[in-house]
């Protein structure tokens, strides 16, 4: 687990599996390709390019806002 002071760096392009809050007691797992951030509002979301374990979402892209996950 990385220390306070250090930062994450999610690289545009690499597979990443996010786990964030769908419901209150049931969480959303994605799994995609990140693409980059997204201003949504006042928030920050992450852009996730679903992969094909998503099945005939593959190629969709996912806004993951980030207090949810």
């Amino acid at each position: 687990m990385p220390r306070k002071d250090e930062a994450i760096i999610l690289t545009p392009g690499s597979l990443y599996k996010v786990k964030s809050l769908e419901a209150r007691d049931k969480p959303m797992e994605t799994v995609g390709y990140f693409k980059g951030y997204a201003a949504v509002a006042h928030d920050t979301a992450l852009v996730i390019e679903l992969d094909k374990s998503h099945g005939e979402d593959k190629g969709r892209m996912r806004l993951i806002l980030s207090h949810m996950i």
